[in-house]
């Protein structure tokens, strides 16, 4: 989904009043809260799917946190691209009720196409509210994993989500996202992150079947299976 918003955000003018909220109330039992998020209007905007709440609010984490030190390196090098960063951003904030985030996009995008040899005020604003966001998400998802015991809750379970995703990485079938984050969920307090950040990477940013399977190969490792 994300590459879908920052592919839609290249091309439009993103503002919040644009993004279409749901007025029903939905039951945030069970979810991660996190501060400076207005996460009933994210349940809102998802239809009270918690999968997907769950799902881009990971993925968020695992493809922003180095988002300052990404930014700082194009302001340097491409403020084209950093122009098309900063745009991407303020589309998936505004999707995921970071509303300060937005604005401080907002107000960055605005200062490079008026006045890009004066940005410094207006980076650091942004870097600091991303960083601000990633600490927010991480901390949430740091607590509900201390929150489970370090063990599968159910190993024979996750090898047939295993054997699952194996046979859709093979079929090339889209729906090895959904069942990556799954797997994701089972495996995380017991694998490496890393391991899983990069079968995830593969599967969903890359589209890289051939790289998910050898990944996941590696997590059975990590495991103890062959």
């Amino acid at each position: 989904m994300f590459a879908t918003v920052i592919k839609w955000a290249a091309t439009q003018n993103i503002m919040l009043d644009d993004i279409e909220v749901s007025e029903q109330h939905y039951d945030e039992d069970q979810l991660a809260q996190f501060p400076g998020i207005n996460t009933q209007e994210v349940l809102q905007r998802f239809m009270g799917d918690k999968k997907l709440y769950t799902q881009l609010f990971k993925q968020f984490l695992h493809e922003y946190k180095q988002g300052s030190a990404v930014l700082t390196q194009l302001l340097k090098k491409d403020l084209t691209a950093a122009n098309l960063f900063v745009h991407s951003m303020k589309g998936v904030a505004g999707t995921l009720g970071m509303h300060s985030l937005a604005e401080a996009a907002i107000a960055l995008e605005t200062n490079l196409k008026q006045d890009p040899n004066s940005i410094a005020k207006n980076a650091t604003a942004f870097c600091l509210e991303l960083d601000r966001m990633i600490e927010s998400v991480s901390t949430a998802y740091r607590e509900s994993a201390v929150s489970h015991l370090v063990v599968e809750s159910n190993p024979a379970e996750t090898e047939i989500i295993i054997e699952q995703l194996f046979e859709l990485l093979d079929a090339c079938d889209g729906e090895a996202v959904e069942v990556y984050y799954k797997l994701r969920d089972d495996l995380e307090s017991v694998v490496d992150l890393n391991l899983l950040d990069r079968l995830g990477c593969a599967i969903a940013n890359e589209f890289d079947f051939s790289a998910a399977t050898r990944w996941l190969k590696e997590i059975q490792l990590a495991r103890g299976l062959s």
